[in-house]
């Protein structure tokens, strides 16, 4: 750094406010879970069905919750509101709502449950109920839709992302200091460059060393 110049050093400065800014906004579901400001997504995206008819869509807020389950008149709203989000911002319940693909008119509701945590060991995914309008069982498309999301709660980028919200929620306020701790490194990585951020981060293991 002493060797740059202060025009070097003002590019170099923008390019760690992006490159903080674009890191931020990639942990902030991370690190709003963690506070309880909204619940963990049982997936990373939405998926929709192969047939075209139907899209999976997380619930991943009280509110989300309870404008999806007013739309369906189902146990979500009213009376039922608050024990689901309290369960869903203690990750003991995940939802998901199940929308026609063309439209994106709710279609059904389900409530999932995830197993325990083991070293090396996937994540368990249980369908505790699917439902549609006012609890009535759900059509033909959405239980082809939730076969298909079912298998895809197996796959290696849904099990890593279910892994990281059970092991932040396990961390909490620490896992916050944490996460943005990362979130700063990464950024200073990419602002820096891997050779120049890597001769940095030694200097700094060395100075803790001595210090220590």
């Amino acid at each position: 750094l002493m060797r740059r110049t202060r025009k070097q050093l003002g590019v170099l400065a923008l390019r760690w406010r992006d490159a903080y800014a674009a890191e931020q906004a990639a942990d902030a579901d991370l690190i709003a879970c963690i506070r309880g400001e909204k619940y963990w997504a049982l997936l990373p995206f939405e998926v929709a069905s192969t047939d075209g008819r139907r899209c999976t869509v997380p619930l991943v807020s009280r509110q989300q919750v309870a404008d999806f389950g007013t739309t369906m008149a189902n146990c979500l709203r009213a009376s039922h509101l608050t024990s689901y989000d309290t369960a869903c911002r203690a990750g003991r319940a995940f939802l998901v709502g199940l929308v026609d693909l063309k439209t994106g008119a709710p279609q059904s509701t389900a409530e999932f449950k995830l197993g325990p945590l083991r070293e090396g060991a996937r994540m368990t995914v249980e369908l505790v109920q699917h439902t549609a309008r006012k609890d009535s069982a759900p059509s033909p498309a959405c239980v082809a839709a939730m076969r298909e999301l079912l298998g895809h709660l197996q796959e290696d980028v849904v099990q890593r992302h279910l892994r990281l919200g059970v092991m932040a929620r396990k961390q909490g306020v620490w896992g916050v200091s944490a996460a943005q701790r990362q979130t700063r490194l990464r950024a200073l990585r990419g602002a820096l460059g891997k050779a120049d951020f890597e001769v940095i981060w030694k200097i700094c293991e060395q100075s803790r060393a001595v210090n220590a």
